[in-house]
C-alpha cells in the first residue's frame, strides 16, 4: 500500500511539474494576449466562427454562412474539426475567442507531457525529464510561438497516447482505445494523421510482426477510419469543389522544397527551422556516440531527421506530396529523441543531451512577430475555400473585396434566380452560375443547408465503427467473466 501511496504521489508530483512547463511555454499569450503568429489569424477566425454555429444548434459545423462577408465558405468541411470543438465550449461561456485558443494549447502541451510521461514511467529512468523534453521540443513549441500552429498542436498532445494505446494491443490485447486515438488525430490534423499512418505505424507493425498482433493493428486501423469517417469522407468527396491552387501550386507548400537542397534561406521560417535540425540533430548524435550501441529510438531519430532535411524525392511521392511540410515529421523525431533521453543508462548523459534541447524550446516561447501578411481578421478569407471554377490563381489568402470584385454573374436565364450565395453541393437546389460560381436555382425553390448523402453515409461508417468498439468491448467482458469464474 505505502509502495501504491508513494508511486501515486510521484505521479501527481510529475503532473504537476508538466503542468506547470505548459502553462510557462503559454505564459506570454496569458499575461499580454495571443501574439500575432503566422497562422493565428486564421485560427482565430475560423474558431469564432464555429463556435458562434454551435451556438445556433448545429454540433458539426460544416457551412459558414457569413464567410466572404456573407457569400459562404464550405471552410469547416475542410477545416479539422477537433481543436475548434475544445475551444467553442470556452467561447460559449464568455471567454474570448484569443483567450480560448491559447487556454487549449496550454491544455495541449499538458496532455503531450502527460502522456509521454505514461509511456516512459515503466520503460525508462528518466520519464520526468523525458516527458519535459517532449513537452518544450523546439518545433512543438514552435508550432504555438511563431507559426500558430493550433491543429497540428492539438494533434502533437495525441501523438503519446496513440503510442501508448499501440503498444498495448500487443501487451494487453486492448485495440479500441488505439482506434480512438487515431481517429482523434484525424480529426485534429489530417496531415499529421498521413505522417503518423506512413512513417510511425510501420514501426509497430515492424517490431510485432506476428499474425496476431497484425490483426489487431488492422482493426484499429479500419476501426479509426471509420470513426474518422464524418471529417475524412466530405474532406475526399468535396475537395474537387473548391481552389486548391493555393494549397498544392506554390513552391512553398510542395514539401520537397523544404529539404536542405532546395531552402529559399532568405525565408523567415527557414530562420526559425535550422536552429531546431541543428539542436535535435546534435543531440541525438551525443546519445549515439555515447553509447555502446545506439538505441532503436536513436536510430529512428536519426533516420527521420535526415528524411526531414536531405531526401527530396521522399516528399515527391504520392500522399507525401500533400503534406506541405516535411517537418510536420519533427513530432516524431522530438518523441524518439525524449524516449532515448529518458533511457539513457547514465543521467549525465542525458542531461547533456537534454539541456540544448530544453534551452532552444525555452528560447521559441519568447514572443516575436513575424513579417506581416494578412489584413485585419474580418477582412479576408482563404483562397483554398472559394469555388474552383471561381478562383484559379495560387494566392493563399485574400481580401473580401477582392472576391467581391471577381463576381460577374450573367443575367439569369427565365425562371432562375442568381442568389448572393457560393455555389455548394450541400445547397438544397440549384447549380453553380458560370461566371461567378455564385448559386443559381429555380424560382420556385428556396435554398436552404442540408445534410448531403455524403456526410450521411460518412455518419453511417462512423456509427458502425462504434458497433465495433461496443462487440469487442462485450467480448472482452464476457472474457473476464470466464476467467474470473
Amino acid at each position: 500500500m505505502t509502495a501504491q501511496i508513494d508511486a501515486r504521489g510521484e505521479r501527481l508530483r510529475a503532473y504537476a511539474l508538466l503542468a506547470g512547463l505548459a502553462i510557462a511555454v503559454c505564459l506570454p499569450s496569458i499575461i499580454g494576449g495571443p501574439s500575432d503568429t503566422i497562422d493565428h489569424p486564421w485560427h482565430l477566425m475560423w474558431a469564432d466562427a464555429f463556435a458562434q454555429i454551435i451556438a445556433e444548434g448545429t454540433l458539426y459545423p460544416r457551412w459558414w454562412a457569413e464567410g466572404w462577408g456573407g457569400l459562404g465558405a464550405p471552410s469547416f468541411y475542410f477545416q479539422p474539426p477537433l481543436g475548434y470543438w475544445l475551444a467553442s465550449p470556452l467561447m460559449l461561456l464568455g471567454m474570448a475567442p484569443g483567450d480560448a485558443l491559447t487556454t487549449v494549447y496550454a491544455l495541449a502541451f499538458f496532455c503531450a507531457g502527460v502522456g509521454t510521461f505514461e509511456w516512459l514511467a515503466p520503460r525508462a529512468r528518466w520519464p520526468l525529464l523525458g516527458a519535459a523534453v517532449f513537452l518544450l521540443a523546439p518545433y512543438h513549441v514552435l508550432d504555438f510561438n511563431p507559426r500558430g500552429a493550433f491543429a497540428e498542436s492539438v494533434a502533437i498532445a495525441i501523438l503519446p497516447w496513440f503510442v501508448l494505446a499501440m503498444e498495448r494491443v500487443v501487451t494487453h490485447r486492448r485495440w479500441i482505445a488505439a482506434a480512438i486515438a487515431y481517429a482523434l488525430i484525424i480529426y485534429a490534423h489530417l496531415p499529421f494523421a498521413l505522417v503518423v499512418t506512413l512513417f510511425l505505424v510501420p514501426v509497430f507493425l515492424w517490431h510485432h510482426r506476428t499474425r496476431e498482433a497484425w490483426a489487431s493493428y488492422l482493426r484499429v486501423g479500419i476501426t479509426g477510419l471509420l470513426l474518422a469517417a464524418p471529417y475524412l469522407l466530405p474532406v475526399l468527396a468535396f475537395d474537387g469543389y473548391r481552389a486548391t491552387g493555393p494549397l498544392h501550386d506554390v513552391a512553398r507548400f510542395q514539401p520537397a522544397n523544404w529539404t536542405l537542397w532546395r531552402l529559399d534561406w532568405s525565408s523567415y521560417w527557414v530562420r526559425e527551422i535550422i536552429p531546431t535540425y541543428v539542436v535535435l540533430g546534435t543531440a541525438l548524435l551525443i546519445l549515439a556516440v555515447t553509447a555502446k550501441s545506439p538505441s532503436d529510438e536513436v536510430r529512428l531519430g536519426l533516420i527521420g531527421l535526415i528524411a526531414i532535411t536531405l531526401v527530396p524525392w521522399l516528399w515527391e511521392l504520392p500522399l507525401l506530396d500533400r503534406v506541405q511540410f516535411p517537418f510536420r515529421a519533427l513530432p516524431l523525431v522530438e518523441f524518439a529523441l525524449a524516449c532515448a533521453i529518458a533511457r539513457a543508462p547514465q543521467g549525465r548523459v542525458a542531461l547533456i543531451a537534454a539541456i540544448p534541447v530544453l534551452l532552444l524550446g525555452a528560447y521559441a516561447t519568447v514572443p516575436r512577430t513575424p513579417p506581416a501578411g494578412l489584413p485585419p481578421v474580418g477582412t479576408f478569407g482563404s483562397a483554398a475555400n472559394l469555388p474552383r471554377e471561381a478562383y484559379g490563381g495560387t494566392k493563399q489568402s485574400l481580401t473580401i473585396a477582392e472576391v467581391e470584385a471577381m463576381l460577374d454573374p450573367a443575367p439569369p436565364p427565365p425562371g432562375q434566380v442568381v442568389a448572393p450565395h457560393f455555389y455548394w453541393p450541400s445547397w438544397s437546389c440549384g447549380t453553380p452560375e458560370p461566371n461567378s460560381s455564385l448559386l443559381l436555382h429555380p424560382a420556385t425553390c428556396t435554398p436552404r443547408q442540408r445534410i448531403t448523402r455524403t456526410e450521411w453515409a460518412a455518419y453511417a461508417l462512423a456509427f458502425l465503427g462504434v458497433l465495433l468498439m461496443l462487440g469487442q468491448a462485450l467480448l472482452d467482458r464476457r472474457k473476464i467473466r470466464a476467467n474470473v469464474g
